[in-house]
């Protein structure tokens, strides 16, 4: 397996001349995780802040590569990737990448507090969740009330007509907040610590990111000389999330049946944590 090319820099990485074609799926799927935008290249980022930050790790030995022999070993993985026209050196780093963004993810992640702008919407969504129009005219479908507490004396409005009013300046004030603007901060700059994220959920999100891979470079199906080899890609998914130690359960090894519970059981969650190690 050929490692990454050394650099004695490693703002290099960062910039229009760093070409490693081992990072090739990386940049693919980094571009997609951690997008650049104008900011990022008026501050010297042109490659890919994913693949960058990714590389400098791996350089610095702070990326696991225990599971590089059972890869290379596992011919059922080693088969599957062929069939699918892939390159299995450039798979292994994307596999890497993929666990490691993962874990920074999952285990590491960190949440903001939400911003004025969240929380307006949020109350301005459940104002309208639960109103409805009779004669003309707006009603609750069951008494609500605001309460602001920390003052004295405490603020609680329950009058359907003052609700309604505060709800109709805010909506006509949300639509011009715009990006960037103090509402869209996190006011006071504070990190919420969350515990780490279920192990079926970072089982999730890793399928997640691997099938999105796979969306966005369409795999060409071979047909190898020793015979057909499944091109099965949530299987494989299923192989690597066991090769990689993210379950025991031995099941994934032959069937992709348990990553398909867990791909519908979260198919709604929505993952809201800062991963701080490819910021």
């Amino acid at each position: 397996m050929r490692e990454l090319q050394e650099v004695t820099d490693y703002n290099e990485l960062f910039s229009p001349g760093y070409d490693e074609p081992l990072l090739q799926y990386v940049g693919v799927l980094g571009e997609k995780y951690s997008p650049l935008n104008d900011d990022d290249k008026e501050y010297g980022f042109w490659v890919s802040k994913a693949t960058g930050n990714f590389a400098r790790s791996y350089l610095q030995n702070k990326i696991d590569k225990s599971k590089l022999k059972e890869y290379l070993k596992n011919e059922d993985i080693q088969n599957t990737i062929k069939s699918l026209g892939y390159d299995a050196e450039k798979f292994w780093y994307l596999l890497l990448f993929v666990n490691d963004f993962t874990i920074g993810v999952c285990k590491e992640g960190i949440k903001f507090n939400e911003s004025p702008k969240e929380q307006i919407y949020k109350l301005l969504k459940s104002i309208d969740d639960n109103s409805k129009l009779i004669n003309n005219e707006i009603s609750f479908t069951k008494p609500i009330k605001i309460v602001i507490e920390g003052l004295k004396p405490k603020i609680i409005m329950d009058n359907p007509l003052a609700i309604q009013w505060l709800a109709s300046i805010c909506c006509r004030e949300y639509k011009n907040i715009e990006d960037g603007s103090e509402l869209t901060w996190c006011m006071g700059g504070n990190k919420i610590e969350h515990n780490p994220l279920a192990d079926s959920k970072q089982i999730w999100y890793f399928a997640k990111m691997f099938l999105s891979f796979f969306d966005l470079r369409k795999p060409q199906k071979i047909k190898l000389k020793n015979g057909d080899s499944s091109t099965n890609k949530k299987l494989l998914v299923s192989r690597l999330i066991y090769l990689m130690g993210l379950t025991a359960n031995e099941n994934f090894l032959d069937s992709d049946d348990s990553l398909k519970g867990f791909l519908a059981q979260y198919k709604n969650f929505k993952v809201e944590r800062f991963n701080i190690k490819y910021a």
